[in-house]
């Protein structure tokens, strides 16, 4: 039986071959696009010469309707082909990486394939202030959100925050607003209470982003903990390159907690934390605190 036809390539190693299959791939898609705008500018030149002269002619009516046809063809080739390729290729992918992970991380896959936007940017400066038998934490965070998908996006923004009812302070959300190429929206003052804390009112925009747009989105609030205190805020988008930034005296300790991987650790420059690798949707950045004098005299007396 005969050996299965392979690229003359075949022999390669894998990394290089991988290369040469995906250089194989444009080069297809090329040569079809082009034949696509050939025939289109071909058919559409014919029209304009022909359309005079074989005008009265039964076989010459058949000549331009067949041109017609072919020009129509060839723009609904263009947009059909762009589509099908672009799905195609997400089904193939996901058949492919699905096909070695368990059922039930494949819904997981697929979720993570669809997402329409990606946080590029995400500094949150976090500043410590004791005041009594308390800690102020206050944040400000500056994210930039790009539409990563194919198509005009709807981003729908927002901000809550908890109440830890201390007698040193209350939380607050001092400022929040979104910027983009062709809109801009702040909002400071009135909040909307719960049981347990407070979110921004109702009536925030959508933010529209056009295809690769970005929107950088700035907030600034503060929270009033025990002085053993644990913050934490769950990101809404995937984020690439958290960076948190904290600020506090001597007399606190502090641990920041990110999301680990394998094979990666979080980077730390004095009080500037880097998270190497991208986080996905709904999984949280923290920061641990305590009080060294209590936390020490606990310790002593165990």
């Amino acid at each position: 039986m005969d050996a299965p036809f392979e690229p003359w390539y075949g022999s390669w190693p894998p990394e290089l071959k991988r290369g040469a299959d995906m250089e194989d791939n444009k080069n297809s898609q090329y040569i079809i696009r082009l034949f696509l705008g050939v025939a289109f500018i071909t058919s559409i030149a014919l029209l304009v010469a022909l359309q005079q002269s074989l005008h009265g002619f039964w076989w010459g009516d058949l000549i331009i309707k067949v041109l017609e046809a072919i020009a129509i063809s060839s723009v609904i080739g263009f947009a059909l082909e762009e589509a099908l390729l672009r799905e195609f290729g997400r089904e193939v992918f996901l058949a492919s990486v699905g096909y070695v992970l368990p059922k039930e991380l494949r819904p997981e896959m697929r979720w993570l394939c669809q997402l329409n936007e990606m946080c590029t940017q995400d500094l949150m400066i976090c500043n410590l202030t004791p005041i009594g038998d308390s800690v102020k934490f206050h944040v400000h965070r500056t994210q930039v959100v790009k539409n990563i998908g194919q198509n005009r996006y709807v981003l729908k923004v927002g901000l809550g925050i908890d109440q830890w009812f201390r007698r040193d302070g209350e939380s607050r959300i001092l400022k929040f607003a979104f910027v983009t190429e062709g809109q801009s929206w702040s909002h400071t003052g009135n909040v909307k209470k719960s049981e347990f804390g407070m979110n921004l009112p109702d009536g925030v925009p959508d933010v529209l982003l056009e295809k690769d747009q970005e929107v950088t989105i700035s907030s600034e609030f503060e929270e009033v903990y025990p002085r053993n205190g644990y913050f934490f805020m769950h990101i809404k988008y995937a984020t690439a390159g958290a960076r948190i930034t904290v600020t506090c005296p001597d007399e606190l300790g502090v641990y920041v907690e990110l999301p680990n991987r394998v094979g990666h650790e979080t980077l730390r420059v004095g009080h500037d934390y880097v998270c190497p690798f991208t986080l996905l949707p709904y999984q949280k950045m923290a920061v641990r605190f305590w009080d060294k004098n209590q936390s020490a005299a606990w310790l002593e007396a165990k």
